[in-house]
């Protein structure tokens, strides 16, 4: 009997199988692409704020999340610190979603992204 090995391609750290079933099952059933997020934040004292994803949703799939995130403003107007101010999230989410699009769109192509800023 021979064993059989499976070896999944990788690019850039990226499961490239996994990647790119996701993006043919989106090509086949694009209203799998909806997801309905749901947050919730809870206030710590001066500018902090304490928040945690209560639901995340796709194509009627929820899956749980465990991760809290922060925000706060720094020590020289008042806050702790503790965290990003809004704005510097808000600024975060755009340059993650950006990264994530080079990250990905290259996926069939043989253009690394190790050095991308």
């Amino acid at each position: 009997m021979e064993a059989q090995m499976t070896v999944n391609a990788t690019r850039n750290g990226l499961d490239m199988d996994l990647l790119q079933g996701i993006v043919g099952e989106l090509r086949e059933h694009p209203e799998t692409a909806t997801v309905t997020v749901r947050t919730r934040h809870r206030w710590d004292e001066g500018f902090a704020v304490e928040g945690y994803t209560e639901g995340f949703e796709q194509a009627g799939e929820a899956s749980a999340r465990t991760f809290t995130f922060r925000t706060d403003w720094p020590s020289e107007v008042g806050g702790r610190d503790s965290g990003p101010a809004p704005g510097e999230a808000i600024l975060g989410a755009l340059g993650g979603c950006v990264a994530m699009t080079y990250i990905t769109r290259p996926r069939l192509g043989a253009w690394t992204s190790r050095n991308s800023r």
